[in-house]
């Protein structure tokens, strides 16, 4: 028999000991306690959980109980995600990168339109902008709720965005979605705790604060994690469909 090279001790009754060392819970390491940026940051944020209650709680209820519901983050991702199957299948994407931008053009209207009619919204077709890049953000795309995907034109020049492009549609088109429940919730089996963190993500959306005081403007506001999930499903389902085909 081979020695694990680990040294075993045994009490009288051949019971395994265990150190000392290992049973103690381990300790904080001393450090020294930021106190006045730390009390300004405080400060931040006993406002931001004020304001966002005070918000909130003017928030109606607005789902009939009696609906029946889906999960929220899981609407229409089956749906969509067969349409970037079917719009962006292996043949497209292997020669996405010799096509001239007309044609990408005119599989991206597809898909996105295809997204609209998947998930229910008022879609009018993609908008292609040039974005500057400010304040060392580079933008994708927006969605102001007028129907518009309004995309960075780098998504149709550069055939190595297409994933970019796969992910910033369906994410767009979902803030179409999310802006179209918030104004009429009846319209989707969305339960009412995703309709209100909606409403609510919508009223305090800013790209002005950083995240780490004020999660909820930009970067983890629920607008945010809900597209960024359902954008990046589309990617995961469409690349696992051509790995597992291949």
């Amino acid at each position: 028999m081979k020695s694990t090279g680990i040294v075993r001790k045994l009490d009288e009754l051949g019971r395994v000991v265990i150190p000392k060392e290992i049973m103690e819970t381990p300790k904080i390491p001393e450090v020294q306690e930021t106190t006045v940026e730390y009390n300004i940051v405080k400060d931040v944020w006993n406002d931001f959980v004020n304001s966002i209650k005070e918000f909130s709680d003017s928030v109606s209820d607005t789902k009939d109980a009696t609906e029946q519901i889906v999960e929220a983050r899981e609407y229409g991702v089956k749906e969509c995600s067969d349409v970037a199957k079917a719009c962006f299948t292996p043949e497209i994407i292997q020669s996405w990168g010799m096509m001239d931008l007309e044609t990408r053009d005119k599989v991206i209207q597809e898909y996105a339109g295809g997204i609209g009619e998947a998930m229910d919204i008022n879609f009018k077709g993609v908008v292609w902008e040039q974005f500057p890049i400010e304040n060392g953000m580079y933008t994708y795309g927006y969605n102001a709720g007028d129907g518009y995907l309004h995309l960075n034109v780098d998504l149709l020049a550069d055939p190595g965005q297409l994933m970019h492009v796969v992910d910033t549609v369906a994410h767009e088109a979902r803030h179409q979605l999310q802006n179209e429940a918030i104004d009429n919730p009846s319209k989707y089996p969305i339960d009412e705790a995703t309709i209100k963190e909606w409403t609510v993500g919508r009223e305090v959306y800013t790209l002005d604060m950083p995240s780490a005081y004020d999660p909820w403007g930009y970067t983890y506001n629920p607008m945010e994690t809900d597209a960024k999930y359902f954008g990046e499903s589309m990617v995961r389902e469409l690349t696992k469909d051509i790995i597992n085909n291949a």
